[in-house]
């Protein structure tokens, strides 16, 4: 009996390779005088939300490099989430596929995630960067985010 119910214990392990997050980096973009630019890694003071649920991902968070962001796990293809910077909204839009994959008999199967495309509104946000497509537990960014100061 003992045996069983030890099988039956909460693994963070397999929560951990069953829900993994996409992984976003915030830079600001400086635009020079010169007509360079110059990317410094971070931004001050930004509120982010997931639309359709409450997940607060930031909350007038300081010096932000990289935050992990949910993505919809159901039928829906698309995760909106909203960004505050300096008193400016911004939307961004990640359009994505869902499809079950076995990970183990003791995890069972997980929804993988692959981003298929970005769109976003232009207030403060410069640009944002498609880096790695498949959302997986490593640390390696899906998305850079390029802000303006």
């Amino acid at each position: 009996l003992l045996v069983a119910l030890a099988g039956c214990q909460p693994d963070t392990v397999c929560r951990k390779e069953v829900a993994p997050q996409m992984k976003v980096g915030l830079c600001t973009i400086h635009h020079l005088t010169d007509g360079g630019t110059e990317v410094t890694t971070g931004v001050d003071s930004v509120t982010i939300r997931a639309i359709g649920n409450d997940s607060l991902i930031a909350n007038n968070s300081k010096s932000v490099s990289q935050v992990e962001m949910p993505l919809r796990t159901d039928s829906f293809a698309l995760t909106q989430f909203v960004m505050l910077y300096h008193e400016t909204e911004d939307t961004v839009s990640v359009y994505h596929t869902n499809h079950l994959q076995y990970v183990s008999m003791e995890c069972g199967c997980k929804v993988a995630q692959t981003i298929d495309s970005v769109a976003y509104t232009l207030h403060n946000i410069e640009q944002v960067d498609m880096t790695i497509a498949d959302v997986t537990p490593a640390k390696d960014k899906n998305l850079i985010i390029y802000f303006r100061p």
